[in-house]
């Protein structure tokens, strides 16, 4: 609709959304291609293969774009890729912003479903004038493993009133892998805003406190830290992701906001995991960093299988014990026992050891054969998820020694009980049944109505279920004097 205010003349254009260039394949996790002293190459979206300033990139004439239209780009991010998206935008004329969106273009015209509003991204970066350095990682480090997968669009739009010519790189970010017990690296330089990355393995069996040091010889860094992916920026470059956001076990989780030496503890840290330290810069900068480890290793290195587990012992008086399990990925449920005396206790932690204390995911509080039962497969379930080590600490707190036994019966893909619970007749004719199923697992519903040789079976739903219990409704009874179900795990 084109409603005027009078007598009106206008022209109404449309056109298909391109990209101003092909998409771009991120480089998978070992793929990227490093240039001395910059990050790994990525595209440089610019319109000449002239290097006027001396950097050895093509590419310094920029683009130009027209007061308040866009440019759309693309990326084809892996499965496994490094965690980090690096944008540059540098302003070369007028006002220039970048807005991100993994799975679809993003837009300044409308909500995400069309209707009137302002905008649909999932990231920005819009500050004035200048170049402006996005190190883009996942949202939240307790579910996301990577960035995610898929084709992500980029929009660079004319702002502030005015024609614009830009540049726009981007790559994988730049990270530099350093040995857990006297890794060091001097003389790091960054322009401000942009970050620098260190990775280092936490081993399974850990060391009980890592020590981080680092001296700024010129300007301002602030150090983050983070498991499994890298600190950086979320939706803006102010709203920043670390450890701390992530929240997974108790703390606590310093920031690095002043040169000197921060010493990390085991727990919070977490064994078995890729930690990456990243230095965002205030102002240009110049600084080093070392590190290195004391006072011993944690002592939960007896492993407990998931599948089909048991251990059993004895704990001397006010004795401890501690145990490993790593949690597959693909599995469904966790199910531990234990029989012991009241005077036992058992303290469960994911990710790292328990503080042994109430403030643990799971503890037995003096209660004699505690059982533990959870899904895994139910998202944003924390701390109950696969693919983690899981760590149980068992205490005694008596005063003489006393025997216990853990069996650990976890159930993967195809396991768990499930079926029909109960059908109730609605007052409409429609038929209700109530399931017990496995959170994350799909199942058809088919029905038939005669027994005999049943052969003919029809799907009345496909379904993947989030929570246990779980109910349908057979919309097109009532059909026939007697109908029939069956549930089916696919």
């Amino acid at each position: 609709e084109v409603k005027g205010s009078g007598i009106t003349s206008y022209t109404l254009t449309s056109s298909a959304l391109g990209l101003k260039r092909p998409a771009w394949t991120m480089p998978p996790v070992g793929g990227s291609v490093t240039t001395t002293g910059l990050p790994p190459a990525g595209p440089l979206f610019a319109d000449t293969g002239v290097d006027t300033n001396g950097d050895s990139l093509p590419g310094d004439q920029g683009i130009d774009l027209a007061k308040g239209q866009f440019d759309y780009y693309a990326i084809v991010v892996p499965t496994n890729n490094t965690g980090i998206l690096r944008t540059r935008l540098d302003a070369i004329s007028g006002n220039p912003n970048l807005y991100i969106r993994s799975g679809g273009p993003p837009t300044l015209s409308h909500y995400t479903y069309g209707d009137y509003g302002s905008s649909v991204y999932d990231r920005s970066l819009n500050a004035s004038g200048g170049s402006e350095y996005g190190n883009w990682v996942p949202f939240n480090g307790r579910y996301e493993a990577a960035l995610t997968n898929g084709t992500w669009y980029l929009a660079v739009q004319a702002a502030g009133g005015s024609n614009v010519r830009y540049r726009l790189r981007m790559d994988t970010g730049y990270i530099t892998n350093l040995v857990l017990n006297g890794g060091s690296t001097t003389n790091q330089q960054m322009v401000a805003g942009d970050y620098l990355y260190y990775a280092v393995q936490i081993p399974t069996n850990a060391p009980l406190n890592w020590n981080i040091t680092y001296s700024v010889q010129l300007g301002n860094v602030v150090g983050y830290i983070r498991d499994r992916v890298p600190p950086g920026q979320a939706t803006t470059v102010t709203d920043y992701r670390d450890w701390s956001y992530d929240d997974k076990n108790e703390g606590p989780y310093p920031d690095f906001t002043s040169p000197g030496t921060y010493t990390l503890t085991c727990p919070p840290l977490r064994p078995g995991n890729t930690y990456y330290v990243g230095f965002r810069a205030v102002v240009d900068s110049t600084f080093a960093i070392s590190w290195n480890t004391n006072g011993g290793y944690i002592v939960y290195t007896n492993i407990i299988p998931f599948y089909g587990g048991y251990t059993t012992t004895i704990i001397p008086s006010h004795g401890m014990m501690g145990y490993r399990f790593d949690v597959p990925g693909n599995a469904v449920r966790l199910n531990l026992s234990a029989t012991n005396a009241s005077g036992v206790w058992l303290y469960l932690e994911q990710g790292a050891p328990p503080t042994l204390t109430t403030g643990d995911n799971w503890y037995s509080s003096g209660v004699a054969n505690p059982t533990l039962t959870e899904f895994l497969q139910t998202p944003f379930t924390w701390p109950w998820q696969p693919g983690y080590s899981y760590f149980l600490g068992v205490t005694n707190t008596t005063a003489s020694a006393q025997p216990v036994t853990v069996v650990l019966n976890g159930e993967g893909p195809g396991s768990g009980p499930f079926g029909i619970t109960g059908v109730h007749h609605r007052t409409n004719g429609n038929t209700e049944l109530d399931e017990q199923v496995v959170p994350g697992l799909t199942y058809q519903l088919q029905t038939v109505t005669n027994l005999v040789n049943a052969t003919n079976w029809t799907v009345i739903t496909t379904f993947m279920p989030l929570a246990s219990p779980y109910t349908n409704v057979d919309n097109s009874t009532p059909v026939a004097p007697y109908r029939f179900y069956r549930l089916i795990e696919q």
